[in-house]
Order: C-alpha cells, then structure tokens, then sequence
C-alpha cells in the first residue's frame, strides 16, 4: 500500500449499487487496493452492460483485472493479460489498433501522456488525450 497516498491508513469500502459514498473523499475512497480493484471492475461492468444494451455507441475496450472485453475485436494477445499497470496496458491496447482509428484516452494521471508522447510514431494518427 502506498503510505504516501494514503498517509499510513487506508479505509476499505466493499463497491456495490448499495454502497454510500456520497460524502467520502475521493483520496479516501481510493486509499485502499482491495477498493480500488472493486471499483474499477464494478465501473467497467457497468460499461460493458451498457455496450450490450447499446446505450454506447462508441467502439469501447474496457480493461478490469487480468481481462479486456469490449465491442470491436480484441487481439488474443490482449484479451487475458498479466500486466498489472493500467497506464501500459492501455497504451499497449492503443499500439494494436488500426492506424486510422481515432482514439480517446480518459486519464487523471500524465504518466499515460508522457507514454503516448514516447510511443507517438507507433499509434493510430488521430488521438486525443483527455484529463
């Protein structure tokens, strides 16, 4: 656990429907690992229900603990994966997509910017980074 995020404690919220979170800070929803795993899956869940119900429209890759589903094809290779940092698997997932895609990046951090700016020549010609 990062002591510097969490400053030496960390609370742990169990993420479902149920689950009140109104008034807890963001730094302390987050402060936990187990926390932050079950929101990230409980999120990218929701996305994909919204894929199959087709409230997205877009082309959409969701990628949660060692699996990558979506709505375009996927290659095998990232499918099921063990990478475990979120900022290179998304620019791997980035790298392997046609090169007149467009494609959007949703990132709080600029870890992934500085990653995109380094792998530039080998990703699609049209991308935008949001944060």
């Amino acid at each position: 656990m990062r002591k510097k995020r969490t400053k030496g404690s960390a609370k742990y919220f169990h993420i479902e429907d149920a689950t009140m979170i109104k008034n807890v800070s963001l730094e302390s929803l987050l402060s936990h690992p187990k926390t932050k795993d079950e929101l990230t899956t409980y999120l990218s869940k929701n996305v994909l229900a919204a894929l199959s119900e087709r409230v997205i429209h877009q082309k959409t890759m969701v990628t949660f603990g060692t699996v990558t589903r979506g709505n375009v094809e996927i290659p095998q290779k990232l499918a099921h994966h063990n990478q475990e940092e979120a900022d290179t698997l998304m620019l791997l997932h980035a790298t392997s997509i046609e090169q007149d895609a467009e494609v959007v990046v949703f990132s709080p951090g600029t870890d992934e910017l500085i990653l995109l700016i380094q792998f530039n020549e080998t990703l699609p010609d049209k991308i935008f980074f949001f944060f």
